[in-house]
């Protein structure tokens, strides 16, 4: 059930390509599997973050994961992230989690796309 949902969210997902971002977009999913799916197999940059659409998650917060093709660990750089998240949106209530080629980040609904991507891409 979850590599349906993983592979369900990635053949409807929204794609956005910056220098050594990829960014996808999802409506519903386990957005920690889509990321690592997505820098495994699909994406043509080294770093992939991943958005889930807030309407949909159950709980009503955001919903974010980065992966990456990298050996260096990704736990320090999520941090980074949730405090410069933090930073440009102090409502933002940030919540993370990280590991070595994955991280994930949890927030307020309000925050938009280009917040979160802005802070991924200047961290990475």
């Amino acid at each position: 059930e979850h590599g349906r949902r993983t592979h369900a969210a990635l053949r409807d997902a929204s794609t956005g390509r910056y220098d050594g971002l990829s960014v996808i977009g999802i409506d519903d999913g386990p957005v920690d599997a889509v990321a690592q799916v997505g820098a495994a197999y699909r994406s043509p940059e080294p770093a992939v973050l991943v958005i889930s659409d807030r309407t949909e998650s159950d709980d009503g917060t955001g919903e974010a994961a980065i992966a990456t093709r990298e050996a260096d660990p990704l736990g320090a750089t999520v941090e980074a992230v949730a405090r410069e998240l933090a930073d440009r949106a102090p409502e933002a209530d940030v919540e993370y989690d990280g590991g070595q080629r994955r991280g994930y980040l949890r927030f307020d609904p309000n925050v938009d796309d280009e917040t979160i991507i802005a802070a991924v891409r200047d961290l990475l």
